[in-house]
């Protein structure tokens, strides 16, 4: 029996082993299998999101670029005078044959700020404009896109019959006066370009992806990317073939993994090899579009959205400092040489600050012609500073682009991380705001947002030695007049005596600086007296003018003010009549006794005594009744609040009202439009000042514009 048994036990072990043999082969290609198709699933996904990737940067791209042209054109000072004369031949010559030629923009449309009807030109539009191009809800959902306030541009896309527009909308208002009316009087601009089949073709290649094409839904088959309209919602669909490098990977695979499953091994082998070359290039392919999507295309450096990125990061304090800069004039370069040069301007300029940025400093593009250096380290502070003056150098040497020779200069705006583990939105805020205060006073010098943050104790040191040096330097000091109105008969009051100091170290210094600096270091009481004496040598020189002259908080109260002001008139043989006091209203806060006293000797020296910032500061009517006051001048935010801040009419009334049972003449500080001098007549105001009235004048061109006016009047 156990001979009988013995062929069956050989013949079950071949069985066996090919069996174990078998299942192992199976295993082993099921598991390839599912491997190559996990892996070819992986590499489909990435696929497919690097491809939406791309073209979110090109849509983006295209965006931007219909911001950068409406701000160019929104924030154009002569384009703001003409919305406001309703010129329409400059719109046209400037900005409408633009659409109707089909080169920069392919439409462009205004509307509101006081005209009489929408304005807009498209591809063959008569130099009149025509009115309809978009109806007025698309209009009403392109204004609302502007936050209140708004300074920049927001874009959507939109379609117009057949074609669809990538457009952006912004306020046109002047870039140096922003705030000179509220929202609801200035026009707005609407302007794009036609997302045409050109355009498309531009995409495709830029991506690199096939059968893009425009639809108005969602496409069935294939991937796509949804395009916003003015109200959020999608209003387009850009469809494109879907990107499936991993299933085409497997099918090129196939062929080799089924003949023979002894090669199983070797073709996984080279499948994996296969695979990671193939996830290789799309991580390549994916590298290349971040950088893309995070780099400048004009000049190479990195953009907004990199910039964006390396402030996110928190840092610690005094390890980061941001340093903006925005050339001043560069639109008068484009309209003299025309886009292409200003870009070659904006390349040349791009090269020459990158040659500054050292470890640990980052330069982008921030769009249009803003820049922005981030430093970064435990010196930042000293950097930065460093970094500013080499700035200054650069821009000292003349850019040569197309065989000219261009001198740019720029306003910089820095500010310096104070608190430990914060991200950079606040910082970005100070620096802008510092950066748009040095451009309001044409200095090309950092500045530091005084509204923010007080300066630091090295730059208040450097302001109270130039102010000691500058006591030293006559030349250093200048008074202008700004003419005070009597607006029921249009002749001149007298004329508000305003300090002006440009210092030899630091340049021209606003009084906002100087001033508060001044009081700090026990320096105001020279000024003070060194204004005087200027005052009364102007007062001399032309007979028939007065002024009014301020005199600080400190001052008033710890000397004796009537003694030097007398002092200073009798010098000069000039009647205490030709000059007026004007205190500062927080004085109502003082001492009663001292202030009353104070006062009462410039009363008594015959000096009449105006309370300034009326309505601004905590003064009850009998505290106003006790002093010896000549007439009030109140605060220029009540005037600025006039329209536009709900309850400043009845409010201004009532302190009119007040003003006129204490028996005192009230002034309107701070007119600067037509309607607030309209209002403050209405409401019985005496007297007006203001930038409509007049600007602040040398004592001579003053004398010469308002004494003649006043004598014609008479």
């Amino acid at each position: 029996m156990s001979a009988a048994d013995a062929p069956g036990c050989g013949h079950s072990l071949p069985a066996r082993i090919a069996l174990v043999m078998g299942v192992s082969l199976f295993v082993f290609a099921l598991t390839l299998g599912a491997a190559m198709v996990f892996m070819a699933r992986a590499l489909d996904r990435e696929g497919a999101e690097s491809a939406t990737r791309l073209v979110e940067a090109a849509l983006d791209t295209l965006l931007a670029r219909s911001r950068e042209v409406t701000l160019d054109y929104a924030k154009w000072a002569e384009a703001v005078r003409a919305v406001s004369r309703h010129d329409t031949d400059w719109l046209y010559s400037n900005m409408g044959s633009a659409a109707a030629a089909g080169t920069v923009a392919h439409l462009v449309l205004l509307w509101g700020g006081g005209l009489p009807r929408d304005l807009g030109w498209i591809d063959g539009s008569p130099p009149a404009g025509l009115s309809g191009l978009l109806g007025r809800e698309a209009l009403t959902l392109a204004e609302r896109r502007l936050e209140p306030g708004s300074r920049g541009a927001e874009s959507f896309f939109l379609w117009r019959g057949s074609d669809l527009f990538a457009l952006a909308v912004a306020v046109v208002e002047p870039p140096d006066r922003p705030d000179a009316l509220p929202d609801e009087r200035k026009a707005r601009l609407l302007l794009g370009r036609r997302v045409n089949q050109e355009e498309i073709v531009r995409m495709a290649g830029a991506t690199l992806l096939e059968g893009l094409r425009l639809h108005r839904r969602p496409p069935s088959r294939g991937a796509y990317a949804a395009l916003p309209g003015p109200d959020g919602r999608p209003v387009a669909f850009l469809g494109w073939e879907s990107v499936n490098p991993g299933t085409a990977l497997l099918r090129r695979m196939l062929p080799g993994l089924l003949p023979v499953t002894l090669l199983a091994g070797l073709l996984a082998a080279a499948g994996v090899r296969a695979a990671r070359r193939g996830a290789s290039e799309l991580l390549a392919a994916e590298r290349r579009a971040r950088t893309a999507a995070l780099t400048d295309p004009l000049t190479g450096l990195p953009n907004r959205a990199a910039f964006g990125a390396a402030m996110a990061r928190p840092a610690r304090a005094g390890e980061r400092a941001v340093l903006f800069l925005d050339v001043d004039g560069f639109k008068r370069i484009n309209d003299s040489l025309g886009h292409g040069a200003g870009d070659r301007v904006l390349q040349a300029l791009a090269d020459r600050l990158a040659a500054l940025a050292g470890p640990d400093c980052l330069l982008a593009r921030m769009g249009g012609d803003e820049f922005v250096f981030v430093v970064a380290g435990p010196d930042a502070e000293m950097r930065a500073d460093w970094l500013a003056r080499g700035v200054e150098q650069a821009l000292g040497r003349p850019l040569e682009v197309d065989g000219h020779s261009l001198r740019v200069r720029a306003a910089l705006g820095l500010a310096v991380q104070h608190q430990d583990g914060r991200a950079g939105d606040d910082l970005v805020r100070r620096a802008d705001l510092a950066m748009y205060a040095a451009k309001r006073r044409g200095a090309d010098r950092p500045a530091a947002p005084a509204v923010l943050t007080a300066e630091a104790p090295r730059e208040r040191a450097a302001l109270e030695r130039a102010l000691r040096a500058g006591l030293d330097r006559p030349e250093e000091w200048r008074v202008l007049y700004q003419p005070v109105l009597r607006l029921g008969d249009g002749t001149l009051a007298h004329a508000e005596a305003l300090a002006r100091w440009t210092s030899t170290e630091l340049g021209p210094v606003g009084p906002e600086r100087f001033i508060p600096a001044a009081e700090e270091a026990g320096l105001i009481a020279a000024i003070e007296h060194r204004i005087l004496g200027m005052v009364c040598d102007d007062l001399a020189a032309f007979p028939g003018l007065s002024a009014s002259i301020n005199r600080s908080a400190r001052a008033l109260l710890s000397l004796d003010p009537a003694a030097d002001l007398a002092a200073a008139l009798t010098a000069r043989g000039l009647p205490p009549s030709r000059l007026a006091v004007e205190v500062p209203g927080r004085l109502a806060d003082a001492d009663p006794a001292l202030l009353a006293e104070r006062l009462e000797a410039l009363r008594r020296a015959g000096l009449a005594v105006i309370l300034d910032d009326f309505g601004a500061d905590r003064c009850s009517a009998i505290d106003l009744a006790a002093l010896p006051l000549a007439g009030l001048k109140l605060d220029r935010r009540l005037v600025a609040g006039l329209g536009t801040v709900p309850g400043t009419a009845p409010l201004l009334d009532a302190l009119l009202r007040l003003g006129g049972a204490l028996g005192l003449p009230v002034c309107a500080k701070g007119v600067e439009a037509q309607a607030e001098l309209a209002l403050v007549q209405d409401l019985g105001c005496a007297l007006a000042q203001g930038w409509l009235i007049g600007r602040p004048l040398p004592a001579a061109d003053c004398a010469r514009s308002w004494l003649a006016r006043s004598a014609a009047v008479a």
